[in-house]
């Protein structure tokens, strides 16, 4: 599943660094997605697995590799 969601963060994170540069516990903000890749991620995200996710995963801090 962790190669799934880096593909998907890969392909719409707009990331600043290489998708396998973060650790599972880096905050992808500070990797350089933007508020913007994020809403794309997490849109993806729930395609791919079928669930939906909190918005409060919408906020810098929560939000993980």
């Amino acid at each position: 599943m962790n190669e799934e969601i880096r593909r998907i963060i890969n392909e719409r994170g707009r990331l600043a660094v290489d998708v396998d540069s973060p650790s599972d516990e880096s905050n992808l903000y500070r990797a350089g997605m933007t508020a913007h890749a994020n809403v794309n991620v997490m849109l993806s995200l729930e395609d791919h697995f079928d669930v939906e996710l909190p918005s409060t995963y919408l906020d810098a801090a929560p939000l993980r590799a």
